[in-house]
């Protein structure tokens, strides 16, 4: 009734997406995602809230699809493009990006990022994005691919990105309690030329 391109049918379609995403079809949720991130970044632009956390959830489901590389570029182009970090969407591509590079086996410098954004002021929240992520049965997916501590390490990182009053509990696991935090600012392994 509203039309192929207004921001409603976008949310509808990451809604379905999701549904799809939870029923082991990440495939079949693909191309729902990519619609509806076409639909917010021509509704909102490229940088705004709504469209980065389309991306995160793209980027999700890039991961689960084992596609990292796809995945890591999409991250390292919302981190470069993101305007103010806010809740949820900022802790989201930090989080993501951790969990790519524990996929791929790579230091995860973004536990430092993460480690900032949750212990850090809060965050301002972003207008037109739910305030909570409803990203765990991909995560969980992800997680139970992965070495120890990730199986109990990600759903607990999701769920301080949902509600940053849980983050002092992830001292818990010496990967979190002793990596250093790291400024959002810093620059991404793929922007780093020393690298």
């Amino acid at each position: 009734m509203l039309g192929a391109e207004h921001p409603y049918t976008a949310i509808v379609l990451r809604n379905l997406a999701g549904v799809r995403r939870a029923q082991g079809e990440a495939a079949a949720a693909l191309p729902l995602i990519e619609r509806a991130l076409a639909i917010e970044v021509a509704a909102f632009g490229a940088t705004a809230p709504r469209a980065t956390h389309a991306r995160n959830d793209l980027a999700l489901t890039l991961l689960v699809l084992r596609r990292a590389p796809a995945a890591d570029a999409l991250l390292a182009e919302t981190a470069r493009t993101l305007a103010t970090p806010t809740a949820i969407v900022t802790p989201g591509t930090a989080f993501l990006a951790l969990l790519s590079a524990a996929t791929q086996a790579t230091p995860p410098e973004a536990i430092g990022r993460l480690k900032t954004l949750l212990l850090g002021p809060a965050l301002p929240r972003a207008a037109g994005v739910h305030h909570i992520w409803r990203a765990r049965e991909a995560v969980a997916t992800l997680a139970e691919a992965l070495p120890d501590p990730w199986p109990a390490l990600a759903p607990a990182l999701l769920a301080a990105i949902n509600d940053p009053a849980q983050a002092p509990a992830l001292d818990r696991f010496p990967l979190w309690r002793d990596t250093p935090a790291v400024a959002w600012e810093a620059p991404w392994p793929e922007d780093d030329p020393s690298r």
